[in-house]
């Protein structure tokens, strides 16, 4: 594999020398592309537009840039969202878990050959990431919109894959309906809808060891609905370990007279931090236990996000 984690900001200059070389266009916007990054191997190219629909020149030059480099993501996302459309941008936290997941595949072998599972994947990002060493991965969210951005973002990659495309799911997944989802019809794709499950994916699935999450957390409900669906899948194998990684959402509460962070706190009470584990006292315990993982240890290979103090990241599994 060619990958570097030496990362190096291209600057804008640089990007229309590239554009003028290649003579693909003779000016672009850099508004719709303000983060390139080139290591020596990997580009990671994030392109934020107000539409999902880009101009064949662009789109060309896109995938001729792709072709260019030794290894290239592109990405596809909007610049704002509505509450439901949230998975249409790239936010922090998804910036975060790919650094750790940059970090885990320059250092390890731990996700070499693994089925992952990805809840609320968004734009895609964090597993097309993995794509490139994994066996399978499967990129989970709801709304059409999100999951055919998700969709172009997959095929955008296409190249990178360890295992080519076919190795790649965008599957519609509702954590308010239980797992496992409804299969519609057969193993027969031609019957089937464009992102619903089948039987074999479903089995393949709950033999994954990894699942991820990015900026899951927004309201109570939706949490329990999170950990209801984790709780089934872990409970198929006990090995299985979630990478989660979060923000804290800061609110005034009325009946505290202060700002806290309710979401957070909702979300906490769904496992049990390993440093305490010891001191439970024979008390009701959660179903999961976690380990909050420092940050500070994984180099930041994407540099065009801050890292605060409320950015968490946390490795979750079930008591065995």
């Amino acid at each position: 594999m060619c990958w570097n984690n030496r990362l190096m900001d291209v600057k804008e200059a640089n990007w229309f020398q590239l554009a003028k070389s290649m003579s693909m266009i003779k000016k672009m916007n850099v508004l719709d592309l303000p983060f390139l990054f080139a290591p020596s191997c990997l580009y990671i190219l994030i392109l934020r537009c107000d539409q999902l629909t880009m101009p064949l020149a662009k789109v060309q030059f896109y995938l001729q840039f792709e072709q260019t480099m030794c290894h290239s993501i592109v990405i596809q996302h909007k610049t704002t969202s509505s509450i439901p459309n949230v998975g249409l941008q790239v936010w922090s936290t998804a910036l975060m878990l790919a650094d750790f997941v940059l970090h885990t595949i320059f250092t390890s072998s731990d996700f070499n050959d693994a089925i992952v599972l990805e809840l609320g994947a968004g734009t895609g990002l964090v597993g097309i990431l993995l794509a490139r060493v994994a066996r399978s991965v499967y990129l989970t969210d709801i709304d059409e919109e999100i999951l055919e951005n998700c969709s172009t973002n997959v095929h955008l990659n296409s190249k990178m894959y360890l295992h080519g495309e076919s190795s790649i799911h965008v599957r519609e997944l509702n954590w308010n309906n239980s797992w496992p989802p409804e299969v519609h019809c057969c193993d027969d794709p031609s019957l089937r809808t464009k992102y619903s499950w089948s039987l074999s994916e479903i089995q393949e699935v709950e033999g994954a060891l990894v699942l991820l999450a990015a900026d899951v957390i927004y309201s109570d409900d939706l949490t329990h609905s999170f950990f209801d669906t984790v709780g089934k899948l872990m409970e198929q194998g006990s090995r299985k370990v979630l990478y989660l990684c979060l923000e804290k959402r800061y609110n005034f509460s009325l009946d505290e007279l202060d700002v806290v962070a309710n979401g957070y706190s909702h979300f906490r009470k769904y496992f049990i931090d390993e440093e305490d584990y010891n001191s439970t006292n024979g008390s009701i315990m959660p179903c999961f236990i976690g380990r909050r993982i420092d940050i500070s240890q994984i180099p930041q290979f994407i540099p065009e996000y801050s890292r605060g103090e409320d950015l968490e990241l946390w490795k979750i599994h079930r008591f065995h």
